[in-house]
C-alpha cells in the first residue's frame, strides 16, 4: 500500500484512478465521461492521503482518496476528513478498502492525538454498511436520534458545502456514479445487516444515484474499536493475526 500526497500524483496516476472508478462503477447516463475526470482529478489534487495498492508493474487493483480539512463547528477547530473513490478490484474486496482505509485513520489519529476527528461522507448500502459497521455507536446521519450536537453540526456543514445551498433536506446527495449490482450472495448478507434496512427507509432514492450523509467521530475508542473488527476479530473459526499498522508515504515523485 503506497500513500502519496494528491498534488504529487502525475495525470497518468490520476487517470489510472478514474479507469479503476469506470471499470468498476457505472455512469449516470447524464455524466459525460471527460466531466466526471475532471471532477475526480479536482477532489484529488486537494487530497492529502491517495491511497493505492499496485501489483509491481504498477497496476491499480484497488485506493481511496482521503481529503482533510479543517473547519470552525460550534466553537471548535475540527479535522474533517472526506472519503472518495473507494474501489477494489473483485479478488481484493471483502474489507480491503476497509482494512488499507483504517491503517490510515491510525496514523492520522496518532499524528492530531487530542484533536477533534471526524469522518463526514456518503455512500450507497454497501460503503454505508461497512462505516456504520466498523464505527457502530460513533456512526450517525441526520435522521439519527442520538447524533451529538458537535457532530450534526459538522455533518450539516458538510452537506451545505457539498450541495451549494443551506437547505440539506434529508441529507441525500446525487453523484457522478449509480450503485451497482453486486452478487447474490453479498446482497443476501448485506440484506440481513440492520443497517441495510435503515439505509433504504432513509434513502429510498438510492437507485437514482442518490447516496445518503453520514458523519463519524473519530475519536480513540472508535479507532480501537475499528482496528478490532478489522485485524484481530476471529472469522469463520480462523485465528486472528497482528496487524501491520505501517504504511508507505511518497511525498515527492
Amino acid at each position: 500500500m503506497v500513500v502519496t500526497d494528491g498534488s504529487q500524483l502525475d495525470e497518468a496516476e490520476v487517470r489510472q484512478i478514474h479507469a479503476l472508478r469506470l471499470a468498476l462503477m457505472r455512469l449516470r447516463s447524464d455524466v459525460d465521461p471527460d466531466t466526471d475526470y475532471v471532477d475526480v482529478a479536482a477532489f484529488v489534487r486537494k487530497a492529502r492521503y491517495v491511497v493505492r495498492a499496485l501489483t509491481p508493474r504498477g497496476e491499480l487493483r484497488a485506493c481511496f482518496v482521503l481529503r482533510s480539512t479543517e473547519r470552525d463547528i460550534l466553537g471548535r477547530r475540527c479535522i474533517v476528513l472526506l472519503p472518495e473513490f473507494g474501489y477494489a478490484v473483485p479478488n481484493l474486496r471483502g474489507g480491503q478498502v476497509a482494512r488499507m482505509f483504517t491503517r490510515v485513520m491510525f496514523q492520522i489519529r496518532t499524528l492530531n492525538w487530542n484533536r477533534d476527528i471526524f469522518i463526514a461522507g456518503c455512500g450507497y448500502p454497501h460503503s454505508y454498511n461497512t462505516f456504520a459497521t466498523a464505527y457502530d455507536g460513533a456512526f450517525h446521519t441526520l435522521a439519527s436520534k442520538d447524533i451529538p450536537a458537535l457532530d450534526r453540526a459538522v455533518l450539516e456543514d458538510f452537506l451545505r458545502e457539498k450541495l451549494g445551498r443551506d437547505d440539506i433536506g434529508a441529507g441525500l446527495l446525487r453523484v457522478n456514479v449509480l450503485h451497482v449490482e453486486i452478487e447474490p450472495r453479498h446482497l443476501e448478507r448485506l440484506q440481513r445487516s440492520r443497517f441495510y434496512h435503515e439505509y433504504v427507509a432513509q434513502n429510498p432514492r438510492w437507485q437514482d444515484g442518490y447516496t445518503l450523509g453520514f458523519v463519524v467521530r473519530a475519536d480513540w475508542r472508535t479507532l480501537m474499536a475499528s482496528i478490532w473488527l478489522r485485524f484481530f476479530r476471529p472469522k469463520h473459526g480462523e485465528k486472528p493475526n497482528a496487524p501491520s499498522t505501517s504504511v508507505s508515504f511518497r511525498s515527492s515523485k
